[in-house]
This record gives structure tokens, C-alpha cells and sequence, in this order.
């Protein structure tokens, strides 16, 4: 074999290893995200307290009080505890277990840790959009149970039904579903979903004749004031729509078809 042809298997096999290095790597991230994103808000919770505990408790005594407000370890330690309160021994160990197996932790200097698998200092955003995600799905949830739970001893159940349909349909759609309704007039679909990317709520509204116009019914510039603005909105905020421009749009003509 000449020197040449080595060189190049040499080069195939170490570009195959770090492909699959990369796969192995990425696929841990996401694994490591499902599991948080699959807790309960009690589990995410005491998960966030443990990371926090962990993130600190690799800190020298000099760093915590030079860095950290006094009394920051103990006020970790309470946090953590407090957390463990609404959970099960093994909903505990189970969270203890991810994390230590998981989760590595790395000091950067000036009292900062940073952690997630392979030490990503990414990581912590990604559970914060998780976080993010779960508050705009309680919100609309809320916003649905009130609008069509007709018994109040119901109410709980209700809404933690519709909180679990909205996160299935996020993990195929990536889209928050509110709901759909008819306008009433030209009963047009009416389907309004929240896009989190772009922090818009958007209407898809749907002709009996298969035309489509998309409206978007608010853009925000934070993800801050997307979700002040739709914990202040009620379900007839989401479904209200100007008929006569959107059947103008779509060509058709709302006085002749409609009009009685």
C-alpha cells in the first residue's frame, strides 16, 4: 500500500469516527432535553434546584462569597429542598440519577459553572425554551378550560387534558394549537395556533372551497410581551375575525353568497 493510499484510510476511518462522535453527541443533547421536557412542572422544578445545587457545590467557599450574594449556598440548599417536597422518593432519585449520569459540570472562572451534556453551554437555554414553551401552553390551556369546561369540579382535569394534547401536538407541529371555530356568517374554518420562533399568533382560516388566507393576528417583539399579551386575551380575542375583508381577499363576494 503507498504512503498515498494509507493516508487516505487513515483520513476515511477518522472522519467516520468523528461522524459517528457527533451522532452519538447530538443524540445524547436531544435525549438529555426530552427528559427534562418530559417531567412534570413539580420534576422540572426540583431538576432546575438540583442543577443549581451541583452548579454551586463545585464552587470554592472564597468564590461563593466573593461572586454570590451572602447566604447564596444556603438559599440553593432551601430551594433544593423545598422542591423535594411534591415528589416521590424515586421521582427524586430517578432526577439524581439523569443528572449524575448526564449532565457534566464545568467552572469557567468568576463563579461560573456551566453544564449539560458534554458540559454544552447551551444547554441552559434550550431547557429555558422548554420552560417558555410549558407557560404559553398553560396559558392557552387556562384560556380554554374557562371557555368550555362546563362543570367546575371538572376544571382540573379539563385543563390537564388540554395542557397534555397541546405538548403531543408542539412535538410533531412545533406550533402551540389554540383551538378552531367558524365565523359566523360564511362559517369559514377558523384555526389559530401560537408560532413560538416568531412570537406571532396566527389565524389559518379555511373556505369551504379549499382557499386559505393566514392572518397574523399579533407579532411580538419579546417573548415577554407574547405571552402578556395572550395571558390578557379570552378565547373571542383569538377567533375574532373581519369576514367581509377575508371573503374579499379569498375573491369571493360576500354579499352575493352570504348575504340572506
Amino acid at each position: 500500500m503507498s504512503a498515498y493510499s494509507w493516508r487516505e484510510e487513515y483520513e476515511e476511518k477518522e472522519q467516520l469516527k468523528l461522524k459517528e462522535e457527533r451522532r452519538i453527541s447530538e443524540e445524547k443533547y436531544r435525549d438529555c432535553a426530552n427528559f427534562y421536557d418530559n417531567l412534570s412542572p413539580e420534576e422540572k422544578n426540583y431538576y432546575r434546584q438540583e442543577i443549581e445545587y451541583q452548579c454551586v457545590k463545585m464552587l470554592a467557599p472564597d468564590d461563593i462569597k466573593l461572586y454570590y450574594t451572602e447566604n447564596y449556598y444556603e438559599s440553593v440548599l432551601a430551594r433544593r429542598e423545598e422542591a423535594k417536597v411534591p415528589l416521590q422518593q424515586g421521582e427524586i432519585s430517578q432526577i439524581i440519577q439523569h443528572i449524575e449520569k448526564e449532565i457534566s459540570f464545568l467552572e469557567i472562572g468568576d463563579g461560573a459553572v456551566i453544564y449539560g451534556p458534554d458540559t454544552d453551554d447551551n444547554f441552559s437555554s434550550v431547557l429555558d425554551k422548554i420552560d417558555y414553551k410549558d407557560r404559553i401552553i398553560d396559558v392557552v390551556s387556562i384560556i380554554m378550560t374557562n371557555e368550555f369546561c362546563l362543570d367546575e369540579k371538572d376544571w382540573n382535569n379539563f385543563k390537564a387534558l388540554e395542557v397534555e394534547e397541546r405538548n403531543q401536538e408542539f412535538k410533531s407541529r412545533k406550533n402551540i394549537s389554540v383551538g378552531h371555530d367558524e365565523t359566523p356568517i360564511s362559517e369559514m374554518n377558523i384555526y389559530v395556533s401560537i408560532d413560538l420562533e416568531n412570537r406571532a399568533v396566527v389565524q389559518e382560516i379555511a373556505h369551504d372551497e379549499g382557499e386559505k388566507v393566514f392572518i397574523t393576528l399579533f407579532q411580538a417583539q419579546t417573548e415577554k410581551e407574547l405571552l402578556d399579551k395572550i395571558s390578557g386575551y379570552k378565547w373571542d380575542d383569538f377567533m375574532a375575525v373581519d369576514e367581509e375583508e377575508v371573503l374579499v381577499e379569498l375573491g369571493l363576494n360576500e354579499k352575493e353568497e352570504y348575504s340572506m
